[in-house]
C-alpha cells in the first residue's frame, strides 16, 4: 500500500498495534518498520527517504546504525520482496527492533 501521508513515529506505533488488534499482519509489520525509521529521522540519526530500499536505507545510515538496519533490511527484504508471509513471528520481531530504537 502506498504511504500517502506522512506519521510521527507514535502514530505508526498506534497503526502498527490497531493492525496487530486486527489481525492485519501486514499492515502491523509495515507500520513497525516505518515507526523505526520515522524515529530516527525524528531524532536527526536518519533522513526518511522511502524512495530507498532498506538496503539502501542501511548503506546510508551512520556507522552506528549499520547493524540495527542490516538486520532490519534483512527482515523487511523477506517480506516485502522475498515474498514470506509477514507471520506473527515476523511482525514480532520487526516490533522489537522498533521497541530497540524507541527504548535509546
Amino acid at each position: 500500500t502506498p504511504i500517502t501521508e506522512a506519521r510521527s513515529a507514535a502514530a505508526w506505533r498506534r497503526a502498527a498495534e490497531e493492525s496487530v488488534a486486527l489481525g492485519n499482519l501486514p499492515a502491523a509489520f509495515g507500520a513497525y518498520y516505518l515507526e523505526l525509521l520515522t524515529r530516527l529521522d525524528e531524532r536527526g540519526q536518519l533522513a526518511l527517504d522511502l524512495s530507498r530500499t532498506s538496503r539502501e536505507t542501511a548503506a546510508a545510515a551512520p556507522a552506528e546504525l549499520h547493524g540495527l538496519l542490516a538486520e532490519l533490511a534483512t527482515l523487511a527484504d523477506g517480506v516485502f520482496y522475498g515474498g514470506q508471509p509477514a507471520t506473527a513471528a515476523e511482525v514480532a520481531k520487526m516490533a522489537a527492533l522498533a521497541n530497540q530504537v524507541g527504548s535509546e
